[in-house]
């Protein structure tokens, strides 16, 4: 799988999850299993979401703003800046979570959902946004020299 490939599969992964928020509302009452399911969720936010930014910002974006036609990038800054108030929920839902394993409660709980359905409101059309804008064009414009150019930068980004 090339690098674009990896990060369309993310996307993927992010729409699989948009149930999320109807599992936690189905399990807000169960203090026995809520929390675990919580858990998951914020390792998944972590992990997939945060990494896959920090992957685009520094590895993705640098290189097709060298080379993607102007239409296209102003739709590039466009997407780039939606990540900024995903990542403010996401620093929310932490402190939820942080507030919840001191102080459990329901109220925590369903804070927690109504963030987790926020994050995932963004992060649809957001990923939507950047197979139907972005990786058309990057497919389209890419030389064989630039996929190589993106898997080496990957690659000595995942190794620092």
């Amino acid at each position: 799988m090339d690098v674009i490939e990896k990060l369309i599969a993310g996307h993927r992964e992010v729409k699989e999850y948009s149930d999320i928020s109807d599992k936690l509302a189905e399990l807000i009452n169960n203090d026995a299993f809520f929390w675990d399911n919580a858990v998951r969720v914020t390792k998944f936010f972590k992990k997939e979401v945060r990494e896959h930014f920090a992957i685009e910002e520094s590895v993705l974006f640098p290189l097709l703003e060298k080379i993607l036609p102007p239409d296209v990038l102003d739709n590039l800054s466009e997407i780039e800046n939606e990540h900024g108030p995903i990542i403010k929920k996401l620093d929310e839902l932490d402190r939820i979570s942080l507030q919840h394993l001191k102080y459990p409660s329901k109220t925590t709980r369903e804070l927690f959902v109504k963030v987790c359905g926020e994050i995932i409101e963004l992060l649809l059309p957001h990923a939507r946004r950047e197979d139907g804008d972005i990786f058309p064009a990057v497919r389209k414009i890419f030389s064989d020299a630039n996929y190589r150019e993106l898997e080496n930068l990957y690659f000595k980004y995942m190794e620092s």
